[in-house]
């Protein structure tokens, strides 16, 4: 199995619609989670596709410079101009929230020095490995890797695997991706089916096969990348009639692939958005070990509107702003009496509406920081 990153294609809009799409589901998830609605219980396999995303991306965006000699302070100064301003503004918004909750709240679980080596830990991009009780409005979370703000912990396998990929593919022949991609889903099964660990990393518990996890899923998106630019480049080759009559199975595939892979990306969708509805942990492996990966390979290759670039572009602009800073806007509302006995259904769409405000805020917020810091580098 040998891969090869080639040139950067244009922009992935459809996949940056996806990918905000898959924040706003994870954004009800959790509010849903701790208001007793229990809406979309299987939209936590949306960290699944933003590995897999991530993958995708960093190939698509990296892979060639870092075979032509990027520096790993240089690829790390990019990540972290594009990830840090968001994270760190994530982290002081729960550090807000959880003042705000402890100074009115009588139910002390967690004490002011164990909240500040959390912060200091999380503030990082570091764990807080415990067994404590976190408070998020009139429920608890027990072991929170990264209580001051809990979606922080999938950056922090985000940083992790980007470094561990310029260090591979730095000083690798790349022949071996597709091995070592099988190896890592391997043992993550063997966790997965072999010990129940469902959904790892967000908890101590459960956090060190977080990195088996993001590793399996990164190179998967590295590989479902190399597979769009094989079919994109055969797509737009022109063959002699004899090898037309050679591979003609594979002309055939393709054919059929790019005629309906429309239809395919919107069945996919549909499929996937009626198995968030569902409990049940094996329908969320089959939702993001299976179909995700089907779903970001068909829409990679996706054209749109002018209209529909647009929708897109601002779903995905909102994304990691949304995804980062919603849980401590929930915690920090949620500290209130007030609120949390308004009826759910009620409860549940005004917190949505105050974080895409917030992540709104952010999203220009992040533009300007990270001008700023692209300049003074």
């Amino acid at each position: 199995m040998s891969f090869g990153l080639n040139k950067p294609s244009p922009r992935f809009h459809a996949l940056d619609g996806l990918r905000g799409i898959a924040a706003i589901a994870v954004t009800i998830y959790h509010f849903a989670q701790h208001n007793g609605l229990h809406w979309l219980p299987g939209a936590w396999v949306a960290v699944d596709l933003f590995f897999i995303l991530s993958g995708f991306v960093i190939a698509h965006s990296y892979g060639e410079r870092i075979s032509s000699g990027m520096k790993l302070g240089t690829f790390m100064r990019f990540r972290l101009v594009r990830l840090a301003p968001l994270y760190v503004a994530g982290i002081c918004l729960g550090v807000l929230s959880f003042v705000v909750y402890r100074l009115g709240s009588s139910k002390a679980t967690v004490n002011w020095g164990q909240f500040l080596i959390a912060t200091a830990l999380n503030a990082i991009g570091l764990p807080y490995l415990n067994s404590l009780d976190w408070p998020i409005g009139t429920e608890f979370i027990d072991g929170v890797a990264f209580p001051i703000n809990d979606p922080a912990w999938s950056l922090h396998f985000e940083w992790v695997v980007n470094v561990l990929f310029f260090l591979y593919w730095a000083s690798s022949s790349h022949k071996r991706l597709g091995w070592i991609t099988f190896a890592s889903f391997f043992v993550f099964m063997v966790f997965t089916i072999g010990f129940r660990i469902v959904n790892p990393g967000w908890g101590t518990v459960s956090f060190f096969v977080g990195y088996i996890r993001v590793i399996y899923e990164f190179l998967l998106g590295v590989c479902l990348y190399q597979l769009h630019t094989r079919v994109h480049r055969q797509g737009s080759g022109s063959a002699s009639a004899p090898a037309k009559k050679a591979d003609w199975f594979k002309e055939r595939s393709l054919y059929l692939y790019q005629r309906y892979r429309g239809r395919l990306s919107a069945a996919l969708i549909v499929v996937m958005g009626i198995l968030l509805i569902l409990p049940w942990a094996r329908v969320g492996l089959i939702n993001g070990l299976l179909l995700a990966p089907l779903l970001i390979f068909f829409l990679s290759d996706q054209q749109l509107s002018k209209e529909k670039e647009q929708i897109c572009a601002w779903l995905g602009a909102i994304s990691y702003p949304l995804y980062i800073s919603h849980f401590p806007v929930s915690r920090f509302f949620l500290s209130f009496e007030s609120i949390c006995t308004v009826q759910p259904p009620i409860q549940l769409v005004a917190l949505c509406i105050v974080a895409f405000a917030v992540a709104w805020m952010l999203n220009v917020l992040d533009s300007r920081v990270r001008r700023l810091l692209s300049r003074a580098t």
